[in-house]
């Protein structure tokens, strides 16, 4: 029989009569309900229905409460391949399709510009999506029309903007 993360198997059961005169039950020791005669019945069909909804996901309810802790040495080489990944796509786009990249930041640059790249970021990254802004810092500084530290500037400043608006957003949720 499943339980829930760190419940005993008895500490679903229904009252018995020492407990019901007590009127309380305890579960494991983490809280009290009052448990009347006239619950006996309410209260087994909820442990049941309980029961049957941890049962169907004890394995994801047990991996999630009761999670090992992480593998270090994975986590290191899952960063490591990541970055190694990286690297090889910008090289190979560097080494095979230098032209085409130096077109194609050069058309989105004239497009954006600077306030452009800003309004661009500060949106990619206040609102929740899947994709990240870092080609778009890539585009900015093949393009060469402003130089790093500006893109960074702009780039670093749009996303502090992004980070105070969700604050503030979450914030006015939270009042």
């Amino acid at each position: 029989m499943a339980t829930p993360c760190g419940a005993h198997p008895g500490a679903l059961r229904s009252p018995t009569a020492a407990q019901d005169s007590s009127n309380s039950e305890d579960f494991a020791g983490r809280f009290s309900i009052p448990v009347s005669s006239t619950w006996e019945n309410q209260y087994s069909r909820q442990d049941e229905m309980l029961l049957r909804t941890t049962s169907m996901f004890s394995d994801q309810s047990h991996q999630t409460c009761c999670a090992q802790p992480p593998n270090w040495g994975r986590v290191g080489m899952k960063i490591v391949a990541m970055v190694a990944g990286f690297a090889v796509i910008v090289i190979a786009l560097e080494e095979f399709a230098s032209d085409e990249v130096q077109r194609v930041s050069t058309r989105v640059m004239d497009v954006l510009g600077l306030p452009g790249l800003f309004i661009t970021v500060f949106l990619l990254d206040s609102l929740p999506q899947p994709f990240t802004y870092v080609p778009l810092i890539f585009l900015a500084v093949k393009d060469g029309s402003a130089s790093r530290r500006v893109v960074f500037a702009v780039c670093s400043t749009a996303s502090y903007c992004a980070a105070l608006t969700g604050y503030a957003v979450g914030r006015g949720m939270r009042t």
